[in-house]
């Protein structure tokens, strides 16, 4: 049994689709049961849990063998709560290996708040005693359908990055390399890098996306004072305002363009270019 958490998310769903496609016996972890059935269908087993609510866990973890641990991104300590709950009711209910969704720091010491809470609960799971496996991808290529709404009106997007490009990963490759490290061994006890095969920046993401809707789309480069306005003004809470700030930043300074060769290593293939993916997600920006 794998139970797999954040399964209605972006790559959450993605690695339920391919467990179950792969005939894996799995069990989708949800708040909000009515709301994931309409997401993964009425085949996949749903079970209600809240990360909040520790009481809710250890029912829904109950037999499994192997979790796949992927929460929201909240602010400071509230996700390292969350997460922390996480971990101990899979220890009471005897799993057995935790494959964990993080992010990347630089060398050995996590630059940046995303990367320092997600090496907070990486040093959470092993010093848990079960079998672990980081999954650290650099950045997701479907970040982009966030400024999807201002590429169909406006033919652009903003972003305060300048000339600084990202290595980012399709989200449906996390998931690929995520259902290996659940479902064959030799995977404990690593911590993946998930990158693209090359760095782009916003612009030359742009040109790639012009080329496949067939209308020029711009890339404007905008202030950090800006961004964090549109931000708030969208409902981003204020702590979660400034780590995304703080990344930003770190692909503008040209610290996001490392190209890691564990995708490949894990799955024996290339990773999905940008274009591919802006083919698939086409519709989206249309």
């Amino acid at each position: 049994m794998i139970v797999v958490t954040g399964a209605t998310g972006t790559v959450g769903r993605r690695v339920v689709a391919r467990l179950t496609s792969a005939g894996q016996q799995i069990r989708a972890l949800a708040r909000d049961a009515r709301q994931a059935r309409d997401i993964l269908g009425a085949d996949v087993e749903i079970v209600p849990g809240d990360f909040s609510l520790p009481d809710s866990l250890e029912p829904a973890l109950s037999g499994a063998e192997r979790i796949f641990l992927l929460s929201p991104d909240l602010p400071g300590t509230e996700k390292l709560r969350l997460e922390a709950n996480a971990v101990t009711a899979a220890e009471r209910a005897g799993v057995k290996h935790i494959v964990y969704l993080s992010v990347p720091g630089r060398g050995t010491e996590p630059e940046f708040a995303f990367a320092r809470l997600h090496r907070e609960t990486e040093q959470r799971i092993e010093r848990s005693g079960l079998a672990w496996t980081h999954l650290r991808p650099i950045a997701f290529m479907s970040n982009l359908l966030l400024s999807a709404e201002s590429i169909r009106t406006e033919n652009a997007f903003h972003l305060p990055t300048g000339d600084g490009k990202v290595s980012c990963i399709d989200p449906d490759d996390i998931a690929a390399v995520a259902v290996e490290a659940l479902t064959a061994d030799g995977h404990e006890g690593r911590a993946y890098t998930l990158t693209g095969a090359e760095a782009l920046s916003h612009a030359e993401q742009a040109e790639r996306l012009s080329a496949v809707l067939g209308r020029p789309i711009t890339f404007v480069d905008v202030p950090e004072a800006a961004a964090r306005e549109a931000m708030l003004a969208s409902g981003v809470p204020d702590a979660l305002v400034e780590d995304l700030l703080e990344f930003y930043a770190l692909v503008k300074a040209g610290e996001r363009v490392m190209i890691s060769p564990d995708f490949e290593r894990v799955t024996g293939r290339e990773p999905a270019t940008f274009t591919s993916f802006a083919e698939r997600a086409a519709a989206a920006f249309r």
